[in-house]
């Protein structure tokens, strides 16, 4: 399944129920840092699900990482209808949102992050803003055919690997089966 960013549901960050967040609970892998490779104060794998928003809380993977990815790790298998996620929730910083975005998930049972076997499930493109779509802003999307009535996704993690410039994401959310 692919996404060409627009397709994704805005939400503004007032209205989301934080309690219904399962990456909250997960424990976050990255393969290179922003903060660690330029001995920066911020953006490190940590902030990617620490309910925090804005810049100075989010996660860039490292510049001369070819392939940066980001892990949440769940404790147990857990079920997953959507992601949201945005460059800068805030809407303070618009940069760092254009790429793509793979979105994958395992089953493998407490997966070592580097070596589990991963299925893609769909891919985020986002080509900048257009009318009515600002790429920078939370963005919700629905994996698989997950919405309202369909299945959601068996997942003990999510990985999302992004292109190699250095990709923003700003509190990755991970939601289950809808109401």
């Amino acid at each position: 399944m692919g996404w060409d960013g627009t397709d994704g549901l805005y939400d503004d960050i007032g209205a989301i129920a934080l309690c219904d967040n399962l990456a909250l609970g997960a424990c976050p892998f990255n393969s290179s840092s922003y903060g660690d490779e330029e001995n920066f104060d911020k953006h490190f794998g940590q902030d990617v699900n620490d309910g925090d928003y804005g810049n100075p809380s989010s996660w860039i993977g490292g510049p001369s990482d070819p392939s940066p990815f980001i892990v949440l790790k769940f404790f147990g298998e857990v079920s997953i209808s959507a992601i949201a996620f945005g460059r800068d929730n805030t809407g303070v910083a618009g940069d760092r949102n254009i790429g793509t975005y793979t979105v994958a998930v395992t089953t493998d049972v407490d997966p070592d992050p580097f070596s589990a076997t991963f299925t893609d499930v769909g891919t985020i493109t986002i080509n900048g803003d257009t009318a009515g779509f600002t790429g920078s802003l939370r963005h919700q999307y629905p994996l698989s055919t997950a919405s309202p009535g369909c299945a959601p996704i068996s997942a003990t993690a999510l990985k999302i690997t992004t292109s190699p410039n250095s990709l923003c994401i700003d509190e990755l959310e991970v939601y289950g089966p809808f109401a």
